[in-house]
C-alpha cells in the first residue's frame, strides 16, 4: 500500500497472506484518526495471538508498554523482500489486540498506538531499507523482537542499521 490509510485506487492488489488476502486492520496503520492518533496492527504468531512484551522490555509483566519504537515492514511489490515502510516513535504497545476506539472501525483491531506527530510513513521511493527473514529476523510471524526469549538483547547488524536510519531520518513523511 502507498498510504496505509484504508484501500486506495492507486494501491496494488494484496500480496502474500495466502488465503488471508482480505482487507486487514494493518491497512489503516497510518490513517490519522479524529483523536489525532494512529492505531497500528500486526499479527503475531497465529497460535499465541499475543505479543511478548518481555521480549521488548525484559521482565515486563503488564498488558501494555509505553515509549516503544515500532517499525512497520511490508513486502516490496514485484521485487520481493521486506522493506521498512514507516514507524511509530514513543508508541504504546499492547500484549493483546485492542478494539478500535472509533465506531466506524468497530471490526478492526490494533496492537500499537501513537500520536500522529510521532510517526513517519516513508514515500514509496524511500522504502529501500531491506529487512531480512530467518534467524534473528522475521520468520513466519510478522513480528521481530529486540530481545531473545532469555532476555538478552539482540545484537545483529541489520537491526542496528535500521535503528540508526530511523534515528537520523529527516526526509519526506507521507503523513504530513
Amino acid at each position: 500500500m502507498t498510504w496505509y490509510c484504508g484501500p486506495q485506487k492507486s494501491d496494488e492488489r494484496v500480496i502474500g497472506g495466502g488465503k488471508y488476502t482480505k482487507l486487514g486492520s494493518e491497512a489503516f496503520n497510518f490513517k490519522r484518526q479524529a483523536d489525532g492518533k494512529l492505531y497500528g496492527h500486526v499479527q503475531p504468531q497465529m497460535q499465541s495471538k499475543r505479543l511478548d512484551l518481555e521480549r521488548i522490555a525484559p521482565r515486563w509483566s503488564e498488558d501494555s508498554l509505553d515509549d516503544v519504537l515500532v517499525i512497520f515492514v511490508a513486502t516490496k511489490p514485484k521485487v520481493g523482500g521486506q522493506r521498512v515502510v514507516g514507524w511509530y516513535k514513543r508508541a504504546t504497545v499492547y500484549r493483546t489486540a485492542q478494539s478500535f476506539p472509533l465506531p466506524d472501525k468497530a471490526n478492526f483491531r490494533y496492537r500499537a498506538s501513537c500520536v500522529a506527530t510521532e510517526a513517519v510513513l516513508l514515500p514509496l521511493s524511500g522504502r529501500e531499507r531491506r529487512v531480512p527473514v530467518g534467524k534473528d529476523a522475521f520468520g513466519q510471524t510478522n513480528v521481530c523482537y529486540s530481545h531473545h526469549p532469555d532476555g538478552k538483547s539482540k545484537r545483529v547488524p541489520w537491526l542496528d542499521g535500521i535503528l540508526k536510519f530511523v534515528d537520523a531520518y529527516r526526509g519526506p513523511n507521507l503523513l504530513v
